[in-house]
């Protein structure tokens, strides 16, 4: 008998979270250009009926572009998925060490915008801002990623889109549900409070466009104990919560499967990417402010990342050791930390406003050293969590 021709073996078939993937990644892209180009169709529209020149204010630009950018950035996830589906041999995923070269393209980015923002033009200052943005979230995971296998490349940019589109819409709707019924409580609160009364009739005529006069109508809603306490337990715990909770959604889906704590670190991190890019461009969207948050953001977005990829190691962890109480104390942590963070910059608004009173004044004196420890110290650990995870073999199942 003559011998048989070896033949490659051929991949599993997809399963349902392929399909899910798939459906839910080109959902996102079709929602994401249609609602630009509405947006876009909407600006042509005003800019004839207003005899107006079109885009004339880079601020008219910026959601288009935005919206436009995360459903690009959701492409990769969809073929991937689409591949799979179609039988295709998965692709690894790997983290270039020429990433980490990537923040020295940053601060450039920012200079241009920032010339560009005060003399023009305006596609320049724009894309400056999305490549600045995509250039510091890149570095950010590249500190916490490099060395480490998450697994293929249709894992990685599954991971990476859920934390783009998934967690910050299932977010919106719960802190919708929340911020409705807070608003109730305030809103009766505010009735039997003539003073409050008057104070949001004074803010209905304050223009969204006037951002110093917006926070000093402001003050009269911070010197209310209630009022203060209300947002203040809104921002640094209920928001934390759900946020920390959802952040990683896709090592949640993939908790049927066999992960190592590695592999839960480095998905953990790149859904925190994702949600840190999306909360970046869709907070920023002031001209003036538009390089002064990006800077700023850089705290927020390296807390973001940290906090989710210690979820995701937590949580394979609790799988493979059979222990929830680690678990629950880095929920802690990362809700603490998350918390911190929203709560300086409420009081911090609140002490520009000129409102909270001296005991506001003084927390709020403590703001610029609790977030950039809070940035160093998301940076140092990651590092530290990354050599420690490098140390680990993808693909072996830690149970000590």
């Amino acid at each position: 008998m003559s011998p048989r021709r070896a033949t490659k073996p051929k991949p599993a078939s997809p399963d349902w979270l392929t399909f899910l993937q798939f459906g839910l990644g080109a959902l996102g892209i079709a929602l994401a250009w249609m609602l630009a180009l509405a947006v876009l169709l909407g600006s042509m529209m005003q800019a004839v009926q207003n005899g107006l020149q079109l885009f004339s204010s880079l601020v008219e630009l910026v959601p288009i572009a935005v919206i436009f950018l995360i459903g690009m950035l959701l492409l990769p996830s969809t073929i991937y998925s689409f591949r799979r589906i179609l039988g295709k041999e998965p692709v690894p995923f790997k983290i270039s060490h020429r990433w980490g070269l990537t923040i020295f393209f940053f601060p450039p980015m920012l200079a241009a915008g920032g010339w560009a923002v005060a003399n023009g033009p305006g596609w320049l200052a724009l894309s400056a801002l999305l490549l600045g943005t995509l250039l510091l979230v890149a570095w950010l995971l590249w500190i916490a990623l490099r060395d480490l296998q998450p697994g293929s490349a249709q894992r990685a940019w599954g991971a990476f889109g859920s934390g783009l589109a998934a967690t910050p819409a299932l977010a919106f709707i719960l802190e919708a549900i929340g911020l409705v019924a807070v608003i109730l409580l305030l809103t009766v609160y505010v009735e039997v409070n003539p003073a409050l009364a008057d104070a949001v009739n004074a803010l209905q005529n304050v223009s969204a466009e006037n951002p110093d006069q917006l926070v000093q109508s402001l003050a009269p809603f911070f010197n209310d104990p209630f009022v203060l306490f209300s947002i203040l337990i809104s921002l640094s715990f209920f928001v934390p919560l759900i946020e920390e909770l959802l952040k990683p959604l896709a090592v949640y889906l993939l908790m049927g499967r066999k992960l190592s704590e590695a592999q839960g670190f480095a998905l953990g991190a790149l859904s925190g990417a994702g949600y840190a890019l999306v909360e970046n461009l869709t907070l920023n969207t002031q001209p003036e402010t538009l390089f002064l948050v990006a800077v700023a953001r850089i705290g927020a977005s390296a807390m973001h990342i940290f906090t989710a990829a210690l979820s995701g190691y937590a949580l394979v962890r609790a799988k493979n050791t059979k222990r929830i109480l680690p678990l629950l104390g880095i929920l802690a942590l990362n809700i603490t930390l998350h918390g911190l963070w929203n709560g300086m910059v409420l009081l911090s608004a609140a002490s520009e406003s000129g409102g909270g009173g001296p005991v506001v004044a003084a927390i709020s004196s403590f703001a610029v050293p609790v977030m950039l420890s809070v940035t160093l110290g998301s940076l140092i650990f990651m590092y530290i969590m990354n050599r420690s995870m490098h140390r680990t073999p993808a693909g072996k199942i830690v149970t000590r």
